[in-house]
């Protein structure tokens, strides 16, 4: 059985490795997050159908 200090050491890179882990994947999401923001700003600016067009897209 491991003593008492293995066991704090062995916590405490347990600690740090959650720590980083948990800030890789808010990172993530915040990265995410932006881009998703950014598709629907600037998607719709491009690609908008004019308002005197009466044909639905895909439609010749």
């Amino acid at each position: 059985m491991m003593q008492p200090p293995e066991l704090e050491q062995i916590r405490a890179r347990q600690r740090s490795r959650n720590l980083v882990v948990g800030l890789i994947l808010g990172g993530l999401a915040i990265l995410f997050y932006a881009v998703s923001i950014v598709k629907i700003a600037v998607i719709p600016a491009k690609e908008a159908p004019s308002a005197t067009s009466s044909q639905s897209p895909g439609q010749e």
